[in-house]
């Protein structure tokens, strides 16, 4: 009977034990798996934001072209003078509204394509900037304008505000010009040249090309002894 207990007895602690031993086995392969979901779940994550960052750069990459192609559209238009204010769209009440622009003394008027002088200095050089000469058309206290050889036309009416003009240079000899650039009845030194090669002419009133495109658009009150007297040959003497 003794041994029957004693036996009993050992097998229990047997079972005990291997189940001791089973659970400790099913813990450690819980471990793992939850250790293994872990591992998986940081690989996704970094995964996931290695997609994102790569998404982002793609995107900035696009948008840093956008933003090339555009400013190369802008400075591709080589005739306008401020693409900024020329290309933008305006309203039918701002057409009309002179519009700034990056040259702090010229308005930009949209309704007709064109640019004025909106300053109030004495001496005035003309960007170069302009292959249009601006309108001077209000009253102002400008004296002396030079008109830099980028300029390729100066239109009617271009000074005709300029009332205490007094000293007038062109320094494109091939300038066109139309009539009735100055104020009425004005009498003002005029500094261009003569030629078209800006050279000196051998006959006073003979031959000439640059100066002839001026002389013929001032007309008859530059004449006679006033062409002498206003009328300045840049090839023979500066206008400084």
């Amino acid at each position: 009977m003794k041994n029957k207990v004693k036996i009993t007895a050992l097998t229990l602690a047997l079972i005990v034990s291997m189940a001791s031993i089973v659970g400790c086995s099913n813990n450690s392969s819980t471990s793992a798996e939850a250790s293994v979901s872990s591992n998986s779940s940081i690989e996704s994550s970094i995964e996931s934001s290695i997609g994102e960052s790569s998404v982002s750069e793609s995107s900035a990459e696009i948008s840093s072209e956008t933003t090339s192609a555009t400013e190369s559209s802008v400075s591709s238009n080589s005739s306008a003078v401020d693409p900024v204010v020329e290309e933008r769209s305006y309203s039918d009440e701002e057409k009309y509204k002179p519009q700034p622009t990056k040259f702090s003394d010229y308005s930009y008027y949209p309704a007709v394509n064109g640019y004025e002088y909106s300053g109030n200095t004495s001496k005035v050089t003309i960007p170069s900037e302009f292959t249009k000469c601006p309108g001077f058309y209000y009253d102002n206290n400008v004296k002396e304008i030079i008109v830099p050889e980028t300029v390729t036309k100066i239109p009617k009416r271009t000074f005709s505000g300029c009332k205490k003009l007094e000293k007038l240079v062109i320094l494109n000899p091939d300038c066109e010009i139309e009539g009735g650039i100055l104020p009425k009845d004005s009498l003002i030194n005029i500094y261009c040249y003569f030629r078209s090669d800006k050279t000196i002419p051998k006959q006073r009133l003979f031959g000439l090309q640059g100066c002839g495109k001026a002389f013929n658009a001032l007309g008859s009150r530059y004449n006679g002894k006033n062409f002498d007297k206003y009328m300045h040959d840049l090839a023979e003497e500066s206008y400084e």
